[in-house]
């Protein structure tokens, strides 16, 4: 056998061999491995603003080489440890955490910044009231987040609204008692508010009386309005009474008749009457009529007259004659 015909075989027989391995070994995919995907502990976080301001996010998969962005540093804000994310809050509010790696992913967690409790500047409401008419009082909200509503557990006692962060509590004038105002945020979050409505004859607190004592001219003021300089007023005696108050061509009057003298004190059986182009008040005798002051030429009266389950008040200054 000739050179030439073993190097043949030998060629073959290793050709063959070559095939045999090839065929027994694994096939070889010869795409790229694709990088993981994005993934956190949580998508959505919900930070308290008066627990710690600060919640943290790990990234339990992704690329590496994390860089992290807030759509709005004035609610929150983001920080970076490793694999970690600190998102801290600023302010009550909804935004979203953008976070990327090194294979340009993007992800985003959303974030709601939240008060854990509201916070009111007053808890207790006591309003005294006069028949029919309502009253109220304004508190701030210092703290909540917003979308409130409101619950009373007595409206013939007290109501109440939100404006502006700003809760106003309003006794309706129709009836005393106590009872609670619920006010409750868009996050669930609850404050209750203690009202507490109290009855009163009387036409005028201490703060007025003192606003009224201190006025020098005649004047007559009824239901919040001053009598007009147009009217002809009124200081006589009539029917055994003293009779104040004004007249305007007896197609409109306010007629105060005063029973007993003009010292300081309570004058019981005083009467009075008014009509204007609005309404009429029928001549009957006061709840309250009191003399506050007399300085020996002048008079300072008020009083309160009740008609229809609503309470006015008013009162006058005047020269003491006759």
């Amino acid at each position: 056998m000739n050179t030439k015909y073993y190097v043949w075989l030998i060629c073959a027989l290793f050709s063959l061999g070559m095939t045999g391995c090839s065929e027994d070994d694994e096939a070889i995919d010869p795409r790229p491995m694709s990088p993981p995907e994005l993934h956190f502990d949580k998508d959505k976080v919900v930070v308290l603003l008066d627990a710690g301001n600060e919640t943290k996010i790990d990234i339990t998969e992704g690329a590496g080489d994390y860089k992290a962005f807030s759509l709005n540093m004035d609610i929150a804000t983001v920080s970076m440890s490793g694999n970690s994310l600190f998102v801290k809050g600023i302010s009550n509010g909804e935004t979203s955490i953008m976070v990327s790696d090194k294979e340009n992913r993007f992800k985003a967690i959303s974030v709601s910044v939240q008060y854990e409790r509201i916070v009111l500047a007053e808890l207790t409401v006591d309003l005294t009231y006069r028949l029919g008419r309502a009253k109220s009082v304004a508190i701030d909200i210092l703290a909540g987040n917003g979308g409130y509503s409101i619950v009373s557990g007595d409206e013939e006692i007290a109501t109440a609204s939100v404006s502006d962060n700003t809760l106003t509590v309003t006794v309706p004038g129709k009836k005393a008692g106590e009872t609670t105002i619920t006010l409750k945020d868009k996050a669930g979050r609850e404050a209750i508010v203690n009202a507490k409505a109290t009855f009163t004859k009387e036409p005028y607190d201490e703060a007025e009386l003192e606003a009224i004592i201190s006025e020098t001219s005649n004047t007559y003021v009824f239901d919040g309005e001053a009598a007009s300089r147009w009217y002809s007023f009124l200081n006589t005696v009539k029917d055994g009474m003293f009779l104040y108050g004004w007249d305007f061509y007896d197609y409109e009057y306010l007629r105060i008749y005063l029973a007993g003298d003009k010292s300081v004190g309570d004058k019981p059986g005083s009467r009075f009457e008014h009509k204007s182009w609005e309404d009429e008040l029928p001549l009957k005798d006061l709840d309250v009529c009191r003399i506050i002051k007399n300085d020996g030429t002048k008079i300072w009266c008020i009083y309160s007259y009740v008609h229809n389950e609503i309470q006015y008040s008013g009162y006058f200054i005047q020269d003491i004659k006759p």
